[in-house]
């Protein structure tokens, strides 16, 4: 046979996860996918933070498995071939920007920003009383 359909899938691991951690409470999460052909250079996608079980609920649970059929065909081989690459890059920023380590790592950033600023603020306000001073 000339055409042989290749044992191994093409795309693999790309998954769907609902961790428990010690405490109990559960994590919604996607994890990358890895072929043969080419793997997706990233971490999980934390879809929740820590929940506590009764928090689960079927419209979380329904938003969680959207997400991550978009994540799938977003990041596959063969899921950038419809034309919707624009919109989905959105889309998939967006899903990056819901992981709450992104959103610590960005409100860490920002505090440490406006502490620059208040350090250079503090400077030029002793700066101008001193001149006045003199």
């Amino acid at each position: 046979m000339a055409h042989q359909l290749a044992a191994e899938p093409l795309l693999r691991k790309v998954a769907l996860v609902l961790s428990q951690g010690v405490d109990g409470t559960l994590v919604l999460l996607i994890s990358p996918y890895k072929s043969e052909r080419h793997e997706f250079h990233e971490s999980e996608i934390f879809l929740s933070t820590p929940l506590h079980p009764s928090d689960i609920t079927q419209k979380r649970l329904e938003g969680a498995v959207s997400d991550f059929i978009f994540y799938a065909r977003f990041t596959s081989l063969l899921g950038r071939q419809d034309g919707k690459f624009n919109f989905d890059i959105l889309r998939y920023y967006w899903l990056r920007l819901k992981d709450f380590r992104t959103r610590r790592k960005a409100s860490e950033t920002l505090l440490n920003i406006a502490y620059d600023w208040s350090k250079i603020l503090a400077a030029g306000g002793i700066g101008y009383i001193i001149a006045k001073i003199t």
